[in-house]
């Protein structure tokens, strides 16, 4: 195991979780800015993301090396990238609630969530809109 992350360390792993969270959120139809897209291709260069081939005749994405926040942060891409190509990343959604934010996992089965807890934020959103609709 390495030692403590440096300054750099925490913001390029801060990057990448937020760089993540907005890619994300074009599952729930909002356009992926193009500095996302920059962060996330530069974070999967340095941790040379590529399709690696066993000799069981399997594939894999998988980064090169194996320690370091590059080569962990190249890790969760290459997963990311096998949800990309397997199908079930377009289930992963943010909450939409200002307050919340939370990255969630769709199990509905249209893939229609919004929420990440239809008893919590769900209900929230709801409560505002039917007090909003009174009050006008």
């Amino acid at each position: 195991m390495g030692g403590p992350l440096g300054e750099d360390d925490c913001r390029r792993v801060g990057e990448a979780r937020e760089s993540l969270r907005a890619l994300s959120r074009a599952n729930s139809g909002q356009a992926v800015p193009p500095s996302v897209c920059l962060v996330l291709d530069e974070i999967a260069g340095r941790g040379e993301v590529r399709l690696r081939f066993s000799s069981y005749g399997t594939q894999t994405l998988a980064p090169a090396g194996t320690g370091g926040v590059t080569q962990a942060l190249g890790r969760i891409l290459s997963i990311v990238g096998l949800a990309f190509f397997e199908g079930t990343w377009r289930r992963l959604k943010v909450c939409p609630a200002e307050d919340c934010q939370w990255a969630f996992y769709d199990h509905s089965k249209n893939r229609s969530g919004q929420w990440c807890q239809m008893a919590e934020c769900g209900n929230r959103a709801k409560g505002r809109s039917f007090r909003a609709r009174r009050m006008s």
